[in-house]
């Protein structure tokens, strides 16, 4: 049986669970609270590294663009309007950049692409390898995303965490495309309400992170 650390939050979030020890739990909250979390009761103090595009799926087949991976300083870095997200940090920059006029940008490293037309974004929900559930998040709902596609991706993503989500998006030209890829925690689940298996899918997702926070916490120290 695990136990759930659910953060607190009355008007404002609140990292108030240390006056006790709660390092077997696993925690639920924004990604301050995990990383509060992991600070604390686990010595881990780097940033917490997205997936973002796993290396099995970088092709043109899921991504119909053919992303880039560059240092903000890079001379490579296009030199006109292209969309960039950060390749270091969970929920660091992302956004629509001019090449040139990338000085405001933090340091770091960041995929770099052509801009997409998005019509509609799902987020995918998988389980040991199996999408489970899939939610509209932004966009025209009754454009449905490519499952075979989809379910394709997930297969060939063989190095992945127990538990994870899938968010893709389409438009009339390209088809269904893949955008990101997230271990399950912090993320919002925008209706998904398989309450049977998310327990035990928030856990996962947990233990996933927390294995490879360790290893790469491990390899800076």
């Amino acid at each position: 049986m695990a136990d759930f650390l659910i953060q607190t939050i009355n008007g404002q979030v609140k990292h108030d669970m240390f006056e006790h020890d709660y390092s077997n739990y696993t925690p639920s909250g924004t990604i301050e609270f995990i990383r509060k979390y992991l600070s604390n009761y686990h010595d881990i103090h780097s940033e917490i590294k997205p997936i973002n595009i796993p290396a099995e799926l970088w092709s043109f087949e899921y991504l119909k663009r053919m992303p880039i991976l560059l240092e903000k300083h890079s001379e490579y870095f296009p030199k006109e309007d292209v969309f960039v997200k950060s390749n270091n940090k969970v929920k660091g920059y992302t956004g629509i950049i001019h090449g040139s006029k990338r000085e405001h940008i933090p340091e770091g490293e960041y995929i770099v692409s052509r801009i997409m037309n998005i019509e509609s974004e799902w987020r995918g929900f998988v389980h040991n390898g199996k999408l489970v559930g899939i939610q509209n998040y932004s966009g025209d709902f009754t454009k449905m995303p490519d499952i075979n596609l989809i379910n394709k991706m997930i297969r060939n993503y063989t190095y992945s965490p127990a538990a994870y989500t899938i968010d893709v998006g389409l438009n009339d030209i390209e088809g269904t495309f893949l955008i990101e890829i997230h271990c399950l925690f912090s993320c919002g689940f925008y209706g998904f309400s398989e309450s049977r298996i998310i327990p035990q899918m928030i856990l996962r997702g947990f233990q996933s992170l927390l294995k490879s926070s360790s290893m790469s916490n491990h390899a800076i120290s």
